[in-house]
């Protein structure tokens, strides 16, 4: 049965493709969440590995789904995160020194105790948490804050923007 099944799609070759858009959809499906709930626990991204305290200073990650991933503790310093997105992604204590965040998307993430000396011109952080976060020095040009905690804990809302 397996042999006809297969000789039957090896004449369209429209659903071999089908068929290997499934395998990878299947293939997907065995990312199960790890510690801190992140289905990308264990996944390796830009030579990253997708983990609470991984190390990857440097590493370029630019326009990267990172969507819920737990890189708690992690040392990104220097790391290209532009136009990554990073919603919901939990960066408690992270080090993001000097890393490129330029239009990067990290609506609800929770930047709690991270060092953000970095460059977040054009970022999202719609519902960011950012208590606690080394802020002094990074580049918010262009940012888009919509209720988003701020270091001190208050609320911070671009003026003008409907939230």
């Amino acid at each position: 049965m397996f042999g006809s099944m297969v000789r039957r799609l090896w004449r369209r070759p429209w659903s071999l493709a089908l068929l290997g858009g499934l395998v990878v959809l299947l293939g997907a499906a065995f990312f199960v969440a790890g510690p801190g709930g992140s289905g990308l626990f264990g996944l390796t991204v830009g030579g990253c590995e997708i983990k609470p305290d991984t190390q990857c200073a440097g590493k370029d990650l630019r326009e990267s789904d990172l969507r819920g991933a737990n890189l708690s503790g992690a040392n990104l310093s220097g790391a290209n995160l532009y136009w990554a997105i990073l919603t919901g992604a939990n960066l408690t204590r992270a080090n993001l020194n000097g890393a490129d965040l330029r239009g990067s998307n990290l609506n609800g993430a929770n930047l709690t105790s991270a060092d953000l000396t970095a460059d977040l011109t054009g970022a999202n952080l719609i519902g960011t948490n950012l208590t606690g976060a080394e802020v002094a020095l990074a580049e918010f040009d262009g940012a888009l804050f919509c209720k988003t905690t701020w270091v001190d804990g208050s609320r911070r809302t671009t003026p003008g923007v409907q939230c």
